[in-house]
């Protein structure tokens, strides 16, 4: 795969990733729980069974196309320096094997919240809670490796020549801002305090660093070559 295919091939894998990883968590999973709750939280996803058997496919689409970002964005950055660019595929296929290990916390959920599987109500609340503490804790792992992945993948974009200035920075604010939650969550006691106030950051930090890129990706991939026709370097059309 070459340059401009994998820019092209990113740039769509990145906006099916956020569609399907925003629906599967806001949509799903975030109406699903209810962390004080845990009754209720049971009785959702045996209530809502087909809604949580939808945000675990969008989980699973997000996971194939995390994977093939993988290669794609080695093609993007190895011009730069391959073995940097190597490492940084390392930490983003580690960071997706630590969330299909996640993704099955949330299989044994399904599983063990079928209608027909009697269970004393007790035990069943204790398991799925387990399970949901289990999930949370194995992703927040993966999304530290994820933080550390757009660290390495920010430095590559600041060296690159291709690459529109601006663009690695973006990325490395991206990465500090899953690192300080990953790291809070690990290290700080304190972190249900401040819980919404990590989270918003995360979400501006993130969504400003990977959309830019995303968007990027796919101009430079689809609209450069049309754009540079159509205009010269004055931003004065070329055309009658």
């Amino acid at each position: 795969m070459c340059y401009k295919p994998s820019i092209k091939f990113s740039g769509i894998s990145y906006i099916l990733l956020f569609v399907a990883g925003f629906y599967a968590n806001f949509f799903v999973l975030e109406k699903l729980v209810v962390p004080s709750d845990p009754e209720i939280t049971v009785s959702n996803f045996v209530e809502f069974r087909s809604l949580f058997r939808q945000g675990i496919l969008g989980f699973v689409v997000m996971l194939l196309f995390d994977i093939s970002l993988v290669g794609s964005l080695y093609f993007v950055t190895h011009h730069v320096n391959k073995k940097v660019t190597i490492f940084a595929s390392l930490l983003r296929l580690s960071h997706a094997l630590v969330f299909t290990v996640a993704l099955m916390s949330l299989f044994s959920i399904y599983r063990n919240t079928h209608p027909s599987l009697i269970m004393d109500e007790k035990q069943l609340q204790e398991l799925v809670i387990a399970a949901l503490a289990n999930f949370n804790a194995t992703w927040n792992i993966g999304l530290l490796l994820f933080g550390m992945h757009l660290l390495v993948l920010g430095y590559l974009c600041l060296k690159s020549h291709r690459i529109a200035n601006g663009i690695g920075g973006i990325l490395l604010l991206a990465a500090s801002g899953y690192l300080l939650d990953g790291l809070a969550k690990l290290f700080l006691d304190s972190y249900k305090n401040y819980k919404e106030t990590f989270e918003i950051v995360v979400l501006i930090c993130g969504v400003l660093g990977e959309l830019t890129f995303t968007i990027w990706l796919l101009f430079q991939g689809f609209w450069t070559n049309r754009f540079n026709r159509k205009y010269n370097w004055s931003g004065r059309t070329t055309e009658n």
